[in-house]
């Protein structure tokens, strides 16, 4: 390389000429030595003129990109980047092209030279749109997962609360009609014995629905169900809680993690290990999933979760043990939904 004043051999422009990206060496004050098509072509698209004062150049194009202004400039293909001496810009070009522009410092013994490249990136641009877009549907499909199993176990509860209620009211009004053909047949002395034990079983099962026995029982059925629909399988280990109020606080958790292992660790199979002591229920949820060791950053969903299980008296510890491990602990009194206790 030869400082400006000398001649540059012909064979060496045309060869330039003929690459494919765009090359401009310069001195450090900006004047030419060296520049070949392609980077006047990129250049006057993105300015308007060829290379004059390559640092002027570069100054210009700086604040193009710091200004948004490239015609199609799409994220994250225009802004500027460095690495050690070089600088990176990249540009949508108006015929649609993808470029990026590199500045390095070049020292050769005691001279120092700058080097401007112009790469064309365009198919690059297009894989890392495309990435985007197949990231965007992952993320939605991903929150209606999360909308799936948050909802489908109160939805399937709610469903057998209605119909819990139904049968009651099936049974009020048979011992009504029965009652009522007693008293005109006038058998109802006859009649009583039978007569009594309907109405005892009818407001037996009133008074039970706002335990919610079934729906209570059927959590862990619904939710080993949905880990069924997802590729998940969940171990339940030890004694579960007696009162709905905790059961509930464990499911809650289990449902988060089921979520968690099978987005974020690809897990197919998840572990619930319950014990209990004077103090409470201790449990202990993992997964056989492929979680990479390092600080483990709480989403919205944990955040949530923790906030509940608090409110509750009850603890939550995040550990890494080959996997992410949730350690819970659960008090024996735990509220259920609407207020009370059921322990």
């Amino acid at each position: 390389m030869r400082k400006q004043g000398y001649r540059i051999p012909l064979r060496i422009r045309e060869a330039m000429d003929s690459c494919p990206g765009g090359l401009c060496f310069s001195m450090p004050d900006g004047r030419p030595i060296l520049v070949n098509r392609q980077m006047n072509r990129v250049a006057a698209l993105l300015t308007g003129h060829t290379v004059l004062d390559a640092e002027a150049l570069w100054s210009e194009l700086r604040a193009i990109s710091a200004a948004g202004k490239q015609a199609g400039a799409e994220a994250p293909w225009a802004g500027a980047s460095g690495a050690g001496d070089a600088d990176i810009l990249d540009f949508s070009l108006p015929d649609g092209g993808v470029w990026q522009l590199r500045r390095d410092v070049l020292r050769d013994g005691g001279q120092t030279y700058i080097q401007i490249g112009a790469s064309d990136v365009t198919e690059l641009a297009g894989l890392s749109r495309a990435l985007s877009e197949s990231n965007r549907r992952l993320q939605a499909l991903q929150q209606r997962q999360r909308a799936l199993l948050a909802n489908i176990v109160q939805i399937n509860r709610e469903k057998e609360l209605v119909s819990v209620k139904m049968r009651v009211h099936d049974e009020l009004g048979q011992c009504l009609l029965a009652t009522t053909q007693a008293l005109r047949g006038g058998t109802i002395s006859r009649d009583s014995a039978s007569l009594a034990k309907g109405w005892d079983d009818a407001i037996r099962s009133l008074s039970n629905i706002p335990l919610e026995d079934a729906a209570d029982a059927s959590q862990e059925a619904e939710l080993t169900a949905v880990a069924g629909m997802i590729g998940c399988r969940i171990l339940f280990t030890g004694e579960r809680p007696a009162g709905s109020g905790t059961r509930r606080l464990l499911y809650a958790a289990v449902r988060e993690a089921l979520t968690n292992a099978v987005r974020h660790a690809g897990a197919d199979v998840l572990t619930v290990s319950i014990g209990r002591d004077d103090a409470g229920y201790r449990v202990e949820i993992s997964d056989n999933g492929h979680a990479e060791p390092g600080p483990i950053r709480e989403g919205d969903g944990l955040r949530d979760l923790r906030r509940r299980l608090e409110q509750e008296g009850a603890e939550m510890e995040i550990a890494y043990r080959n996997g992410v491990v949730l350690l819970l602990r659960l008090p024996f009194g735990a509220k259920q939904t609407g207020g009370g206790t059921n322990d």
